[in-house]
C-alpha cells in the first residue's frame, strides 16, 4: 500500500455520469444548459419550512435534489462532519485510531509512564526505555500564556530522529496550515476561532530547508547540541538557528504537538523539551509522551466524504448553507436571460422576475436588497440571515442591473443610491468601503471608514455609471468617475499601476497591484466605457492592463506574477506558506478561495474583454499569453501546494476545477475566437467544455467541483452554463449578431 501522503490521494470517488465525448457531441452543449436550469426551476426553488417562495437554493444535492439542511463540511462548524480538521498530518489525536489519517496516524500508540524532572532550563522526562520507531508528545499548556516548542533532543543528543513533525501557528495569518479550520459554536457563530494544532512535517522534502531563501516556511529541525548540557542556551534573544523562529507560536495557550520518528527501531528512555514564550519560557501543565513501533497500514488514508474545503466555509455568508442568495443567483439569471433569447422561451425571463419580485419582498421595504456577501434566507427556518455581521456587500460578481431595471426600475434605482449613500464614505477623495458603513458627510455622528477593495470598488464604478445612462443624472456619472479617480490618483509614480486596496496605510494591498484590480476592477472600468462611452474609463483600464502585462508577465517561463509592486515594479517570488493571503510568486490559477487577491481567470478574461471592446493590439498581446498559459497548466495540474490551502490542493485539485473556474476559461477562449478567427480557441474551449461536463455533470445538474456531490451557486455553476450557451451560439451560428442572443463578456 502506498503510504506517501504527498503521492496519495482522497480515497473518495466521485460520482460518474458515464458520459462519453461523443454524448456530448451527439446531445450538443445547449442540451446540458438547458437541462441544468429546467432542474434548478423545478427542483431548485425554496420548498423548505412553513413558507415557500420561487427563489433559488444556494446548495442541491444532485443525486436527491434537495437542499440539505447540513450539508457536509469540512470545518468544525454546526453540521460538520467531524470535530476536527484533516491534515495529512493531524497526529494530535494518536490515541483516537478512528481519526488516524495520513502517514503518522497509521501507527499503534502506547502510552510511557514518565518521570520529570528539570534539566537547566530543560524539562527533562525520563522513562523505562522502549524499542520505538516514533514517538509523540503531547503537552498542555496554561491557557493564558502563548508559547510554542522551542527545542527537543532525544536521549540526552546521542539519538537524532530522521524526521519530525510539530504544531504552530504564523503569527498575523487568517488560518493555521493547510485549511481554514475554524472551532464555532452556537453561541458565537461569526467569529473567527482558528485551531492552531495542525502540524509542520519535515517528510520527502516537503517543507524548505534553512538558509532557502525561495522557502520561508519556517523549519522545525534539531539543534546540534553540545555535550555540556550545564551550558546556558539562552542567551541569544532573537532565538537560535534550526529552531523555530520566536515570531512562530501560538496566539492562544493549547496544547502542543511532537512527533518524531527515527530510521530504525530506536531505544529511547529519554526526551528533554524547552517552550518558548515571547518574552522568556514556561513549564508546561502536563505532558503525555507515546511510543509507536508497528504500522496499521489501514489507518493511512484521507477522508473519504464528499468535501471540498477551502471554497465558502470560512463563513458561513460565503457559501450560504439552507440558504438562497440572489447576489450569487447572478450569473444563473444571465444565464436563464439568454436560453430565452435563444430558445424563444419566455419562462426563463418569466422566472427570474418572479424571484427578484420575492426578494423584494424578503428585503420588506428597505432601501437595499437583501443580498451580498453577508446575508442569505434561511428557507429551513424562513428568515434573513447575517451570521458573519450584517454588512451589505457586493464583491467580483455583476448583477444583470439591465434585467432588474425592466422588472422594476424604482427599486433597482434605490439599491445604486444606497450604495453611493453608504459606501462612498469621503465625497471628495472618493473613498470608499466594501461595506454600507455610512459617510459623515450625510449624517455627522459617523466615523469615516475606508476600505477601498477594487474587487467591491469596480462593481460600484458600472453600477453607477449604469443608473448615470437610465436617469441622465450627473451624480451617478460623477460617482463613478470619483472611484474611478480616487483609485487612479492612488498608481505608482514609476509603474502606472493602482494597489489593490489603497486605504490600506502600509499593508501589502496597499504597494501591490494583482490581478483583483487588473480583473474585477478593470471590468467595472470597461463596462462603465461600454455603457457610458466615457474615454476616462477606457483610457485608466487600458494602462492598467498594459503596465501590469509589462512588469507582470515573465517572457522566460511564459507566466504571469501575482502581483507587482507599484513604486519600483518588482515581482515577489517564494514560498506562500508564511504568506497569509498575499500570493507570491507567479499565479496560482485554479486556486480555490474565491474573495482573495489574487483572481488570474477574471483577469485573462479581462484582456481578452478589453481587445473585443477596444481593439488595442497589447490587449490581445497579453490575451494570448493568457491562453497559452492556461492551456499549457489545464485544471488537472492542480495548484500550489505551498499555501495555506494546502489540504486542498494535495487532496483535491488534481480532480479538476471549480464551475465558475470552467466557465470563465470556456468564455476567454470564444472571446478570442471571435476576435481572431483562429480555430485552436474554439477547439479550446469546446475542450474545456467536455471536461467540465464530464466532471461536473450529473443527473441533470452541474456541480460545484468534482470531488462535491452537490450543485452551488457560490462555486459559480451559472458561469459555466452561461459559457455553454456562448458556445452553443457560436458553434452553430457564426455570423449571427453574438450580441442578440448572448453577450460576449461572462463576468
Amino acid at each position: 500500500m502506498e503510504l506517501n501522503p504527498f503521492k496519495q490521494k482522497s480515497g473518495i470517488k466521485p460520482l460518474e455520469n458515464g458520459l462519453t465525448e461523443q454524448d456530448i457531441k451527439d446531445r450538443g452543449y445547449l442540451s446540458f444548459a438547458l437541462e441544468c436550469i429546467d432542474n434548478l426551476i423545478e427542483n431548485g426553488t425554496d420548498r423548505y419550512g412553513r413558507e415557500h417562495h420561487d427563489i433559488l437554493v444556494s446548495i442541491l444535492d444532485v443525486q436527491t435534489k434537495d437542499c440539505p439542511e447540513f450539508p457536509p463540511r469540512t470545518t468544525c462548524r454546526i453540521g460538520g462532519n467531524i470535530g476536527y480538521v484533516p491534515t495529512p498530518y493531524m497526529v494530535n489525536l494518536y490515541n483516537k485510531r478512528d481519526f488516524s489519517w495520513g502517514y503518522y496516524g497509521a501507527y499503534v500508540w502506547q502510552d510511557i509512564d514518565i518521570k520529570p524532572t528539570a534539566n537547566n532550563g530543560l524539562l527533562e522526562y525520563s522513562f523505562n526505555s522502549v524499542n520505538a520507531k516514533a514517538i509523540a508528545v503531547r503537552i498542555k499548556i496554561d491557557k493564558e500564556l502563548p508559547c510554542g516548542i522551542y527545542e527537543i533532543v532525544v536521549n540526552k543528543g546521542a539519538v537524532k530522529p530522521a524526521k519530525a513533525a510539530a504544531t504552530y501557528s504564523i503569527e498575523g495569518a487568517w488560518s493555521s496550515n493547510s485549511i481554514y479550520s475554524e472551532g464555532f459554536v452556537p453561541e458565537n457563530t461569526g467569529r473567527n476561532y482558528v485551531f492552531v494544532n495542525n502540524v509542520a512535517a519535515l517528510i520527502d522534502g516537503r517543507y524548505p530547508q534553512k538558509n532557502n531563501d525561495d522557502m520561508d516556511m519556517p523549519v522545525f529541525s534539531f539543534l546540534e547540541r553540545e555535550t555540556d548540557y550545564t551550558k546556558d542556551f539562552y542567551t541569544d534573544g532573537n532565538g537560535r538557528e534550526g529552531n523555530i523562529p520566536p515570531k512562530i507560536n501560538k496566539k492562544t495557550g493549547s496544547d502542543e504537538w511532537i512527533m518524531l520518528e527515527f530510521e530504525e527501531e530506536t531505544a529511547i528512555d529519554n526526551i528533554m523539551i524547552s517552550l518558548e514564550l515571547k518574552n522568556g519560557y514556561t513549564m508546561p501543565e502536563s505532558i503525555e509522551v507515546a511510543w509507536a513501533n508497528e504500522l496499521d497500514y489501514s489507518k493511512a488514508k484521507y477522508p473519504d466524504y464528499m468535501v471540498v474545503p477551502w471554497r465558502g466555509e470560512k463563513r458561513e455568508c460565503y457559501w450560504n448553507p439552507r440558504g438562497s442568495e440572489f447576489y450569487e443567483d447572478q450569473s444563473m439569471m444571465h444565464s436563464m436571460e439568454s436560453a430565452t433569447n435563444i430558445t424563444g422561451d419566455s419562462k426563463y425571463v418569466e422566472f427570474i422576475e418572479k424571484y427578484f419580485n420575492e426578494v423584494l419582498k424578503i428585503s420588506n421595504g428597505s432601501e437595499e436588497f437583501m443580498w451580498g456577501t453577508h446575508k442569505f434566507y434561511d428557507v429551513f427556518h424562513d428568515e434573513c440571515k447575517s451570521p458573519n455581521g450584517d454588512p451589505h456587500e457586493m464583491a467580483i460578481k455583476t448583477p444583470v442591473w439591465k434585467l432588474l431595471w425592466q422588472f422594476n426600475s424604482e427599486a433597482t434605482a434605490s439599491e445604486i443610491e444606497y450604495i453611493r449613500k453608504m459606501h462612498i464614505v469621503d465625497y471628495e477623495t472618493g473613498e470608499y468601503n466594501r461595506h454600507d458603513v455610512g459617510n459623515p458627510q450625510n449624517d455627522s455622528s459617523i466615523k469615516k471608514e475606508p476600505c477601498c477593495i477594487s474587487i467591491a470598488g469596480g462593481q460600484f464604478v458600472y453600477a453607477f455609471s449604469f443608473l448615470y445612462t437610465k436617469t441622465n443624472d450627473i451624480k451617478y456619472l460623477d460617482a463613478a468617475k470619483l472611484i474611478a479617480n480616487m483609485h487612479y490618483n492612488a498608481r505608482g509614480e514609476k509603474t502606472g499601476l493602482s494597489p489593490d486596496v489603497p486605504s490600506k496605510g502600509d499593508g501589502f494591498p496597499s504597494h501591490y497591484c494583482g490581478t483583483e484590480i487588473i480583473g474585477t476592477f478593470c471590468y467595472g472600468l470597461l463596462k462603465s466605457y461600454e455603457t457610458t462611452g466615457d474615454e476616462l474609463f477606457k483610457d485608466q483600464a487600458l494602462q492598467y492592463l498594459r503596465n501590469f502585462g509589462r512588469y507582470a508577465y515573465d517572457e522566460d517561463n511564459e507566466r504571469f506574477y501575482a502581483m507587482v509592486n507599484i513604486h519600483t515594479g518588482e515581482t515577489i517570488s517564494g514560498a506562500r506558506w508564511n504568506s497569509g493571503e498575499k500570493p507570491l510568486g507567479y499565479v496560482d490559477l485554479w486556486q480555490p478561495y474565491q474573495y482573495g487577491f489574487e483572481q488570474p481567470l477574471i483577469a485573462a478574461q479581462l484582456y481578452a474583454y478589453a481587445y473585443y471592446l477596444t481593439g488595442d493590439k497589447d490587449m490581445l498581446y497579453y490575451a494570448e499569453k493568457w491562453a497559452f498559459m492556461i492551456s499549457n497548466n489545464p485544471p488537472e495540474t492542480g495548484c500550489r501546494f505551498d499555501t495555506r490551502y494546502e489540504l486542498y490542493a494535495r487532496l483535491f485539485s488534481r480532480q479538476g476545477t471549480f464551475a465558475d473556474y470552467y466557465g470563465r476559461s470556456i468564455s476567454m477562449f470564444l472571446n478570442l475566437y471571435v476576435t481572431t478567427k483562429d480555430n485552436k480557441y474554439l477547439a479550446k474551449a469546446k475542450e474545456f467544455a467536455n471536461e467540465a461536463i464530464l466532471k461536473l455533470y450529473y443527473n441533470g445538474l452541474f456541480r460545484g467541483h468534482p470531488v462535491r456531490n452537490y450543485y452551488s451557486n457560490v462555486d459559480g455553476v451559472g458561469f459555466l452554463v452561461y459559457s455553454l450557451l456562448q458556445l452553443h451560439v457560436l458553434e452553430n451560428n457564426p455570423d449571427i449578431d453574438f450580441s442578440k442572443l448572448v453577450d460576449i463578456d461572462n463576468f
